[in-house]
């Protein structure tokens, strides 16, 4: 069965307990960031790090989220709109 609650948890220590769990009860609990494998998010990161940009004052993140992930039932497993979407700006932001 596959769940898409997003964030998997709150905190670190949360998180821990849910892959102990996971690994006695003989299950993978699998929690990626796609988006920083990105060629042209890697490609942007690299150009700020070179200073081949200029000085970084201001990050303005846009994404579209397809048009299933917009539905209530969606939106209330995931946590809402905020907690779904917003650990993977701050992964982009970080990366």
């Amino acid at each position: 069965m596959c769940s898409q609650r997003k964030p998997i948890a709150l905190s670190l220590e949360a998180a821990d307990k849910l892959y102990k769990k996971a690994k006695l009860k003989n299950k993978v609990l699998f929690c990626a960031f796609n988006r920083r494998h990105d060629p042209q998010l890697r490609k942007m990161h690299q150009s700020i790090k070179q200073g081949d940009i200029g000085e970084l004052r201001m990050i303005k993140i846009c994404s579209r989220d397809p048009p299933s992930h917009c539905n209530p039932a969606y939106m209330k497993l995931s946590g809402g709109i905020f907690l779904d979407s917003m650990v993977h700006d701050f992964d982009m932001i970080t990366g």
